[in-house]
């Protein structure tokens, strides 16, 4: 009985893989979003403890807190859009995944399948947003804020460029 488990699951597995190559047309926004939200998720968090923005903050001490609710939004937009999504994708199969229940499989093997192939997509969309996230938070800390400086004058430098030497 184990043996015939074991091979259900990589059956599962290999069948969850298929579908989500087969579906990418579909699972591209979702992609896509789960992406530029783990980026800009990323990139936020990593700007509050970033020191180029504590000093910054020195002298506006609200920008921490609006950068933790701006990524408190982006989470929650991103829950939203999640949820909306997958809707929309069982919605889409429906067809599909009743024909799995007709030949066979039970409901929760077809919950896994779907769970599977969302973990997939989710899964390859989330490592490359966090890099994406990452080069932001890099992008910024490394640039030059001579607009922020001629905003506020009184402002020292905090987000000029590092020197090598």
């Amino acid at each position: 009985m184990l043996a015939l488990l074991g091979v259900m699951s990589v059956t599962l597995y290999k069948l969850s893989w298929r579908n989500a190559r087969r579906q990418a047309r579909d699972y591209l926004v979702y992609f896509v979003t789960i992406v530029m939200a783990a980026a800009l998720i990323y990139a936020f968090n990593g700007l509050v403890f970033s020191r180029e923005i504590a000093d910054l903050s020195e002298k506006l001490a609200s920008l921490p807190l609006m950068i933790v609710l701006a990524s408190a939004a982006a989470v929650l937009i991103t829950g939203w859009l999640v949820s909306y999504t997958t809707g929309f994708m069982l919605s889409r199969r429906s067809r599909e995944l009743g024909t799995y229940i007709l030949i066979g499989l039970e409901h929760r093997q077809v919950a896994r399948l779907f769970f599977l192939e969302n973990l997939a997509v989710g899964g390859a969309a989330l490592l490359l947003g966090l890099a994406a996230g990452g080069s932001a938070v890099s992008g910024i800390e490394g640039c030059d804020a001579g607009s922020v400086r001629r905003a506020l004058p009184g402002l020292p430098g905090v987000l000029a460029p590092r020197r090598w030497g």
